[in-house]
């Protein structure tokens, strides 16, 4: 799935199923803006490659929901590079 560069929005990241975002890479994934981030739900964040999940900006993973950043698994918080 291709990500325009400038125009993704928060209700964009709502009609994304899990299916789709499994297919996301770490490129497609930094370029949405991090406010979209807080409409992530947890069954999307899972769907998601743990390179990918690895490629997420500080300011990205900041406007992620407390209960979505709860539903990453181990092998996705063992690609989260420490500031």
């Amino acid at each position: 799935m291709a990500i325009p560069s400038d125009s993704f929005a928060p209700e964009d990241v709502a009609g994304l199923t899990p299916g789709a975002l499994e297919d996301f890479r770490p490129g497609q994934l930094g370029r949405i803006p991090a406010d979209a981030f807080l409409e992530f739900k947890p069954a999307q964040l899972e769907a998601l490659q743990p390179e990918t999940v690895g490629a997420l900006q500080p300011p990205q993973l900041e406007a992620l929901p407390p209960e979505t950043v709860g539903a990453l698994q181990p092998p996705q918080l063992e690609a989260l590079q420490p500031e």
